[in-house]
């Protein structure tokens, strides 16, 4: 063999072993990378899960407060059949702290959820927000009066409400989350009063409300969900999620 075929079989092999490590290297930095991005992704989870179980610790504090204030009211938020939510009002504490007025602006999140015995409430116009889940499987709720000045219904709101079967939405109202009536299987008339200012609506707001035929927004009435659903969406301004 000669010389200049020995040392072109020689450059060959060292260019077949450098191309090989090259190939190994970017597999092994791609492999890594991989490695670290699944890591990074764990810890995200993680974290999302540390932050929901934190969130739910606190609406479960503010939860226990609101009824507490209740009870003070002689109220009991889990048995109480029919109430006119208080607006302002003194809440004795004890002989140590003084008595402090409240104004409540807000129910927290699930106040009423699972009262089985609430047949009527009442929300006055000192309310802005309705929380999320705050009249969950109230299966017994046949009578709701919502006032103006009230501008957010929270998602799961009267969820599961199955006796309820018309409601008014006050015309001061702007957004109403997701799944607020699912589940109302006899609700059968929804109006929106007025001038309505509703712009946001989360997604299926009138899940499973097989019986609701008449939803009467900004003057139309419409036949099924779908149809307010599709109306709304086309709306400049509205967003339907």
């Amino acid at each position: 063999m000669s010389k200049k075929v020995l040392l072109l079989c020689c450059l060959l092999s060292a260019t077949v072993f450098v191309g090989c490590g090259s190939i190994g290297k970017v597999a092994s930095e791609v492999s890594t990378a991989k490695v670290q991005e699944e890591e990074a992704a764990v810890a995200e989870k993680e974290t999302a899960a540390e932050t929901q179980v934190t969130v739910n610790a606190q609406d479960a504090v503010d939860q226990q407060l609101h009824r507490d204030k209740l009870k003070k009211l002689g109220i009991d938020a889990m048995t109480v059949e029919e109430i006119e939510l208080p607006g302002i009002a003194v809440i004795h504490y004890d002989s140590v702290n003084a008595d402090s007025t409240e104004r409540f602006v807000e129910t927290d999140n699930g106040l009423f959820s699972g009262n089985d015995n609430l047949q009527k409430v009442s929300v006055p116009d000192t309310y802005e927000i309705i929380g999320w889940n705050t009249f969950c499987r109230c299966s017994a709720l046949t009578s709701v009066s919502l006032s103006e000045g009230l501008k957010e219904i929270g998602g799961d709101a009267f969820w599961d409400c199955t006796s309820l079967e018309e409601i008014t939405i006050p015309s001061t109202v702007t957004n109403i989350g997701a799944s607020a009536f699912h589940g109302c299987e006899k609700l059968r008339s929804v109006t929106f009063a007025g001038d309505s200012q509703l712009n946001y609506a989360g997604n299926r707001i009138f899940l499973d409300c097989d019986n609701l035929t008449s939803i009467e927004y900004l003057g139309v009435v419409y036949e099924s969900p779908e149809d307010f659903y599709e109306a709304f969406e086309a709306m400049e301004g509205h967003t339907l999620e």
